[in-house]
């Protein structure tokens, strides 16, 4: 397996544990459905490269870019549920 898709790989295996992670924390339905996504696009990719069909254009920046303005959202999301809980709980 080239770099290149080993490198690929190891992003779908993160973002498949920050996946797991978030459901665990109790992230909501519509950013899990968006990680989802993103996984299957990944598998996809993993699955035509590896039957000899991906094109070169894997654009990591640009997930990584998804990725990282979920992370933003959900960071957002969890604060304000626990500002929330903490104004109930006063």
């Amino acid at each position: 397996m080239s770099a290149f898709l080993r490198h690929v790989s190891q992003l779908a295996i993160e973002l498949a544990h920050a996946l797991v992670e978030l459901q665990i924390l109790g992230a909501p339905e519509e950013i899990l459905n968006q990680m989802a996504l993103i996984q299957s696009e990944i598998d996809a990719f993993m699955t035509d490269a590896l039957e000899g069909k991906a094109s070169p254009k894997f654009d990591r920046p640009a997930y990584s870019k998804r990725i990282e303005a979920l992370r933003r959202q959900i960071v957002r999301e969890l604060a304000w549920k626990s500002s929330a809980m903490r104004e109930r709980g006063a």
